[in-house]
């Protein structure tokens, strides 16, 4: 008799390392305030951001990679600080 295999939400994403990795899980969002002066002005706009996830899945260290208009930066990084994440864990470790 064979034991069944231990069930996880791991996956071998790392070809030919034999790690196992669990990706990070957005658990919470928060959307960006819109600029009073933008809304005043009628403006519209983007802003693409990036950023790191620590072990505790908080989003940290913000930086704008393309925007339409300075002025939705500030309120789009805030936001983003707000995120929170499940953890990534690698073979079972909470990673960054």
């Amino acid at each position: 008799m064979t034991n069944p295999k231990k069930q996880t939400d791991f996956s071998p994403d790392l070809p030919g390392t034999g790690f196992a990795v669990r990706p990070a899980e957005l658990i919470l969002a928060a959307s960006p305030k819109y600029p009073v002066r933008a809304l005043q002005s009628g403006k519209e706009g983007y802003v693409v951001v990036g950023y790191n996830i620590d072990k505790n899945g908080r989003a940290i260290t913000p930086y704008v990679i393309e925007s339409s208009n300075k002025i939705f930066e500030n309120t789009a990084l805030r936001a983003v600080t707000n995120f929170k994440y499940k953890q990534k864990f690698l073979n079972g470790r909470p990673v960054m």
